[in-house]
């Protein structure tokens, strides 16, 4: 099988269910290198026995102030940059 993304880094956010994790699946089959990100620390425990082969996990609920930042500067550190963004976490404000 070719790898069109062989080389490409990607950053998503709600890695570890629904849109998020299917991404990452896919993602990783055309060989692009990943940073996911999970909420609980069950999410992240499947993460990585799934992705356990290079990905970046990093435990994130983006609705803290300053994960976000955190997030991007944990990928930026270790992949020097983003080719690849989903933005896939999901996020519940009452007002």
């Amino acid at each position: 099988m070719a790898c069109y993304l062989k080389g490409k880094v990607a950053l998503i956010t709600g890695a570890s269910s629904g849109i998020g994790l299917a991404t990452a699946r896919a993602l990783a089959a055309e060989g692009a290198q990943l940073s996911l990100t999970a909420r609980s620390d069950s999410e992240y425990s499947k993460l990585v026995d799934e992705f356990s082969d290079g990905a970046l996990i990093v435990p994130a609920d983006l609705c803290e102030n300053g994960m976000v930042e955190k997030v991007v500067n944990d990928h930026l550190n270790t992949f020097r940059r983003i080719d690849i963004l989903v933005a896939s976490a999901g996020m519940f404000h009452q007002g």
